[in-house]
């Protein structure tokens, strides 16, 4: 994965419309344009702008953030899908709070039917 989902510091208010940008390979206006869209047209813009200004990470703290956490779920599904780990992350967090915390069985689940490290004793989950 060469890139990845990073807010930008250089953004007028988070950045987060610019990470998506470069992200996307697009102009930031055309996606500033696009959020004003969402927040005069449906209402939802700002509350998911606020939640990815939350949750992504900023440039330069994507070699932390690209380290598993917890239970190192959502890192093995990016990794061996090939999924940028910021959207795979998006993906279960804004599940857990749309589902009202179903999601977590889901994620508890995955984490039983992942294969095991079998390298340290069988105890480990694969950390690709």
């Amino acid at each position: 994965m060469s890139r990845a989902l990073a807010k930008r510091d250089r953004g007028p208010i988070f950045g987060v419309c610019e990470g998506i940008a470069r992200y996307l390979n697009m102009d930031p206006l055309h996606i500033r344009i696009a959020w004003i869209f969402l927040i005069l047209f449906f209402g939802t813009g700002i509350l998911f702008y606020f939640f990815l200004a939350l949750v992504l990470p900023h440039e330069r703290q994507l070699r932390q953030y690209s380290q598993p956490k917890f239970l190192g779920i959502c890192y093995h599904l990016a990794v061996t899908r090939q999924i940028d780990l910021a959207l795979v992350r998006l993906a279960f967090i804004g599940g857990f709070f749309i589902s009202a915390g179903m999601v977590l069985f889901l994620y508890l689940i995955l984490y039983l039917l992942l294969p095991l490290d079998e390298t340290n004793g069988g105890n480990q989950r694969l950390d690709y």
